[in-house]
């Protein structure tokens, strides 16, 4: 999957006011960021934008996981929750595409036998957090 963002810093305060009722969430977007969302995703319009929320979440990095580093997100909104534990792989010198994939499934079953042998249960879910967060919000909006 392809990402990509663009960030800007803004006063304290300015969020808090982006979403209050009433205002317009799309105001605090600068020209920059206009354009940087006109060049990567020219159908998404602002108009009409709408503050969902709140999200509660929380990140730690780098914890300690057997042998690995992993980092967390607990995340809580609209009824759904979740723990994200992820582990990053980067290329090591030598490393052809073979290698570093494989080097990554290897990192990817030691980070799941980590979790499983926790208790944990692995979610079926093939949607990314972000999807499934705005679609809870969304779904919480309209009831």
């Amino acid at each position: 999957m392809v990402a990509a963002s663009l960030t800007h810093a803004h006063p304290p305060g300015a969020l808090a006011d982006a979403v209050k009722p009433g205002a317009d969430p799309a105001a605090s977007i600068d020209a920059a960021q206009d354009q940087f969302l006109h060049a990567c995703a020219p159908d998404v319009r602002l108009d009409g934008l709408v503050a969902l929320g709140p999200v509660h979440s929380t990140k730690a990095d780098d914890v300690p996981l057997d042998d690995l580093e992993v980092d967390l997100e607990a995340w809580s909104v609209a009824g759904l929750r979740f723990l994200e534990v992820s582990t990053r792989v980067q290329p090591e010198g030598e490393d052809d595409l073979e290698k570093f994939t494989a080097r990554a499934e290897r990192k990817q079953r030691e980070l799941q036998d980590a979790v499983r042998g926790r208790g944990v249960e692995l979610s079926e879910h093939t949607d990314g957090k972000t999807r499934r967060v705005l679609t809870a919000l969304a779904a919480a909006e309209q009831r």
